[in-house]
């Protein structure tokens, strides 16, 4: 602190919670990023994902679902116990009923949009992450057989992934800042990261993520919750990924 005003930057007590939250999220991005597989899910149940028919694909993506899970759920709940901090999570449900009316409105609106983009090729070749591919098994004597079971194995990941990362970006992120640095400082600092994540989707999409990143913010901090954009993003991703396996096949 001392080092800081002798350089003529002035930092205040509030000021370090945020700091914190904002250093340690970037770290925690970058590790989830570098190292995908940081939790081999496969090898902690000694190969039995490919057993039961998984690509190699889907391999590497659900240990990078559960890596980024313990990452994104971990880190903020560390920081937060050593910090006295765990009443800044969102992780109540808070204002339920607009909470709950917020998230059927914009489900109206983004479930339409979102099977339209399911057939667009651009989609198609993002989406499901794993590949269509990895969900279907040939059957020599007649249609191939879809494999359901693997499916929703890999989709219930799909939404650790989801509740992990809404908690890192409209729980702890959102919800830590803003006591400190107000409502606005609190979803720019969360925006910037949670874009540039999407700068290898669709261009749509990564247009998207703009919009997306504010309304799911600006959801969480009106509702005192991350639960709603939890389900926001879920069933949206989930859509997304049966439109274009039904579509496939």
């Amino acid at each position: 602190m001392r080092l800081l005003e002798r350089l003529g930057v002035r930092l205040e007590r509030h000021d370090l919670i945020p700091l914190g939250v904002a250093t340690l999220a970037s770290a925690t991005l970058l590790v989830s990023i570098r190292h995908p597989n940081l939790v081999d899910v496969d090898a902690l149940l000694h190969g039995q994902l490919a057993t039961w028919g998984y690509g190699d694909r889907a391999r590497y993506l659900i240990s990078w679902f559960v890596t980024s899970a313990v990452l994104y759920l971990g880190v903020p709940g560390v920081f937060a116990a050593l910090t006295g901090t765990t009443n800044r999570l969102g992780l109540g449900l808070g204002d339920w009923r607009s909470g709950a009316k917020a998230t059927v409105a914009l489900l109206a609106v983004m479930l339409p949009i979102t099977l339209v983009a399911a057939n667009q090729t651009s989609f198609q070749g993002a989406y499901p992450l794993a590949g269509t591919e990895g969900f279907f098994r040939a059957n020599p004597d007649g249609p191939s057989t879809f494999l359901l079971a693997q499916f929703v194995a890999y989709e219930a990941t799909y939404v650790l992934y989801f509740i992990s990362w809404e908690f890192l970006f409209r729980g702890w992120m959102v919800h830590s800042i803003a006591p400190s640095w107000g409502v606005g400082p609190a979803i720019a600092v969360q925006l910037l990261p949670f874009v540039v994540m999407h700068a290898a989707k669709p261009e749509a999409e990564g247009f998207g993520s703009i919009l997306a990143g504010l309304a799911l913010a600006l959801l969480a901090l009106r509702t005192r919750s991350m639960w709603y954009g939890v389900v926001l993003h879920s069933v949206i991703a989930v859509a997304m990924d049966i439109a274009v396996t039904l579509r496939a096949h």
